[in-house]
């Protein structure tokens, strides 16, 4: 059986929707959770006494993305896990989607 107790685990876009859902199982299996978002979430976004820790990051930024990346290992150590989660774009028929739009989302 695969254990994540204890494990570093970054999941971005982790301070809601898909993302929040994957935090919270991660954190109640014992996983040592970190998240980031572009903005700050609400004070009871994550449960009281969880290992859930946010970072706020803007992915698409090289440089606010490095910098998360440093300051969690310097504070863990390393990264067992990433979850790449953030993203997302607006709705669109695939089908009839230009490429241009897909690479904007991407």
């Amino acid at each position: 059986m695969l254990s994540i107790r204890d494990k570093v685990t970054l999941i971005t876009g982790g301070s809601k929707g898909i993302g929040l859902g994957i935090a919270k199982a991660f954190a109640s299996a014992g996983a040592r959770v970190h998240v980031c978002g572009r903005n700050e979430p609400g004070t009871d976004t994550f449960p009281e006494n969880s290992n859930i820790q946010f970072v706020k990051c803007d992915v698409r930024d090289p440089e606010s993305a490095q910098a998360m990346i440093t300051g969690i290992s310097e504070t863990e150590g390393k990264i067992d896990v990433l979850i790449n989660n953030a993203g997302g774009g607006p709705p669109a028929d695939a089908a009839t989607a230009s490429p241009r739009f897909t690479e904007s989302i991407i």
